[in-house]
């Protein structure tokens, strides 16, 4: 459909043309040649008379804010319907400000707007809210406050809007993950955000009928749980870790954003197994193992580098805790090498001595190896 068409379907005196109209110009905007019309029509519209044109209006701003010529403008708009007396107008508007928060200086004013709507006499809206919170929480200016909002709303009459707010909390946490400088602080966060995600699946299974499974929490829970478990809980836990990556793929449900995290972390999981399996080969075999767990790791680091633009903040989360788990590999690596030492000497003088020279020799060549591939 040509910039042409939807500039006259737009002002079409049907309302559901118009609605049409404004819902294919937030699809195609980033391809109109003619923006600033477009943004001219789409500005329009959310003055629109009737409130599910009104309604597109505010989606498709959240939509294409970041190409708007005039997102002072955009930015306004949305401010007004924040104040709009039409339920899901003032809820649509919320979920817009997310996109807002990004370009817009002054944020200050942004979280005024998104601070009041936690307070909304609607339901609908102050779940809006909180989800807005949890994704917007890096760019609040006063997060102090905006934590403070979230607690309220987790003690919220409404099921769902606690469901919502603990998802938010959840998110919250992985960006204070990543924040922190000290390992004890990072498993804190890290263990608050898992407690939260949990949480908020429990108070889904209360509000809904629906099947857990519709959770928006249902990737997250699992895929932290078999981070920290990778991390802290170390090779002991290998059919813990299986269990929460099967959960976390089949909650993916064609996100690239999940694809990328859980692809990243799968890689780390096989990356661990490889090394944990090379105590009892011989020396051939080991540098097999060795070789498929550089591999790993390698394509571990490419994913995060590519789940780094679309989910910053927890990619940089799972990066904060990639020393954690070189230095356990580095643990475990040393104890082989100790017990292939005594038995080396052990087997001195006797009939076995040189298969106890061999082993040593491959402990100290798998540590070697875990150095030249970027451990300490």
């Amino acid at each position: 459909m040509a910039g042409n068409d939807l500039h006259k379907l737009i002002k079409d005196d049907n309302s559901d043309v118009r609605r049409f109209a404004t819902l294919v110009l937030s699809e195609l905007f980033y391809c109109i040649q003619d923006q600033q019309q477009a943004w001219n029509d789409l500005h329009k519209r959310t003055r629109d008379i009737d409130n599910d044109v009104k309604w597109v209006a505010a989606f498709a701003i959240g939509i294409v804010f970041s190409k708007i010529p005039d997102q002072q403008q955009a930015w306004g708009d949305l401010h007004r319907l924040t104040y709009d007396e039409n339920n899901n107008i003032r809820g649509m508007a919320a979920k817009s400000l997310r996109s807002a928060f990004s370009h817009v200086s002054d944020k200050e004013s942004v979280w005024s707007d998104l601070h009041r709507l936690t307070y909304d006499e609607d339901n609908s809206v102050r779940g809006v809210a909180a989800v807005t919170l949890g994704s917007s929480y890096s760019h609040i200016p006063n997060k102090e406050m905006a934590l403070k909002d979230l607690y309220r709303l987790a003690n919220d009459e409404d099921r769902v809007i606690r469901s919502e707010t603990y998802r938010s909390l959840g998110k919250v946490f992985i960006f204070n993950a990543s924040q922190t400088e000290r390992e004890e602080d990072y498993r804190k966060e890290l263990e608050k955000a898992i407690e939260f995600f949990e949480k908020a699946i429990e108070f889904f299974e209360k509000a809904s009928t629906e099947s857990v499974f519709l959770s928006p929490s249902r990737f997250c829970l699992p895929f932290y749980r078999s981070f920290h478990t990778i991390l802290f809980k170390k090779q002991e836990a290998k059919e813990e870790v299986d269990k929460y990556l099967a959960e976390a793929k089949d909650a993916i449900e064609g996100s690239k954003s999940k694809e990328l995290l859980f692809e990243a972390v799968n890689n780390l999981a096989n990356a661990l197994k490889q090394v944990q399996n090379v105590e009892n080969l011989d020396l051939e075999a080991m540098k097999n193992e060795l070789s498929f767990y550089r591999k790993y790791c390698d394509r571990a680091s490419e994913l995060m580098k590519d789940a780094e633009e679309i989910t910053p903040f927890a990619t940089i989360a799972l990066r904060k805790g990639l020393p954690i788990l070189d230095r356990n590999l580095k643990e475990f690596l040393e104890e082989i090498q100790k017990k292939t030492e005594i038995i080396s000497e052990q087997t001195k003088g006797t009939q076995f001595e040189e298969l106890g020279n061999e082993l040593n020799q491959n402990s100290q060549f798998l540590l070697q190896v875990r150095h030249v591939n970027g451990g300490e």
